[in-house]
């Protein structure tokens, strides 16, 4: 009911331009949504002066927004904006990760990838390095929301022989306490036949359940299985934009609660 966000680049003068995050409302004479003009236009942080680069990522909960984005120095942010008693206008800002660049001359994409479901406590990020190889970024950050502004913080990675050019983590699904991970370059099957890595949170681990793989059998194409994933909690729709010519969805159907 908080109508549309969107994010979007603004530019500041003739040579620079930050990201910003603007706010369509639902009219409420007519339910529509006028698209015209952004009623509330949002920093992503709550100092303006810093300038964000594209990328920005947002996802709603509830009536708040998750944000991520990094800046031009390649500090990457999470940040939860909720509305204050006046509305969008008078926001509030909870800060719930920084992350530094891991090297100054290699590109942070921290966040590119993240997942939040709208009523999960779970927030998803892909490409974090691991902090033995800076070079090595098929890691993934966790971040569980056990009280008000109090995270916790699980580094989830995979074995590297397994994940290195297969792209583990190039699209994230999560709900209640279960993950899903793709990998469409996965090369079990075939090169660049993919698949997709299932997870569930007991006792405040990450316990990998299972790993989808394409059918197996001749195909000329690369499968990349997990090229996008769908859930509503009881189906699972896997996407392979390389199966065959025209490309296939498989649908899992969840059967127990393991």
């Amino acid at each position: 009911n908080e109508g549309v966000f969107i994010g979007g680049l603004q530019r500041i003068n003739e040579n620079q331009s930050t990201t910003k995050i603007f706010h369509f409302p639902i009219q409420p004479d007519n339910k529509y949504i006028d698209s015209s003009n952004p009623q509330t236009v949002i920093h992503p942080i709550e100092d303006n002066s810093i300038r964000i680069q594209g990328g920005l990522l947002i996802s709603n909960q509830q009536e708040a927004l998750v944000a991520c984005m990094t800046d031009f120095s390649g500090i990457s942010f999470i940040k939860r904006i909720s509305k204050g008693v006046s509305g969008w206008d008078t926001r509030n800002y909870e800060s719930i990760l920084n992350h530094p660049a891991p090297d100054p001359s290699i590109m942070n994409n921290f966040g590119q990838v993240f997942s939040r479901h709208e009523t999960s406590k779970h927030i998803v990020v892909g490409y974090v390095s691991d902090p033995e190889n800076i070079y090595f970024v098929n890691n993934l950050q966790i971040l569980t929301e056990k009280s008000i502004a109090t995270w916790e913080k699980h580094l989830l990675s995979y074995n590297r022989k397994s994940t290195s050019g297969h792209s583990y983590g190039s699209k994230l699904l999560g709900f209640d306490d279960y993950l899903f991970v793709s990998a469409p370059s996965d090369g079990t099957i075939r090169q660049n036949g993919g698949a997709v890595y299932c997870y569930r949170k007991n006792n405040n681990k990450w316990i990998k359940t299972e790993k989808l793989l394409p059918p197996t059998g001749t195909n000329r194409f690369d499968d990349l299985f997990g090229s996008a994933l769908a859930s509503n909690k009881k189906y699972l729709a896997v996407g392979a934009i390389g199966f065959g010519e025209k490309g296939k969805v498989f649908i899992y159907k969840k059967v127990n609660e393991h």
